[in-house]
């Protein structure tokens, strides 16, 4: 959302010193993963992070709160939500399938 909201209206002063801020911001936050086969820090600053990478951490970051639900409605079975992603993947619409909705209400 930060990435299309900089890109939103017509060009600004500071857009190149916003998109080095959350570029900077997405850096840091792949560093702190815990990555155990590879140093994060290098995985953070060796990776390409363009527009469109920025913009799909909101994306994934959106449904976050879904799949928790969809995890909880399992039982917190992580098996049988894994299972229930491969099977959604196979679906017209894989997101409301693996979420567990009518695509009606979503």
């Amino acid at each position: 959302a930060a990435v299309a909201a900089l890109y939103a209206g017509p060009a600004r002063p500071d857009e190149q010193a916003e998109r080095a801020r959350l570029e900077a911001e997405a850096r840091a936050e792949i560093a702190a993963l815990p990555l155990g086969w590879h140093a994060p820090e290098r995985v953070a600053s060796a990776l390409p992070l363009s527009d469109p990478c920025l913009a799909l951490a909101g994306t994934y970051e959106r449904a976050i709160p879904r799949w928790e639900g969809r995890l909880a409605a399992l039982g917190g079975d992580l098996a049988a939500f894994v299972a229930a992603a491969k099977e959604a993947a196979q679906a017209a619409d894989p997101h409301v399938a693996l979420a567990g909705i009518s695509a009606a209400a979503r």
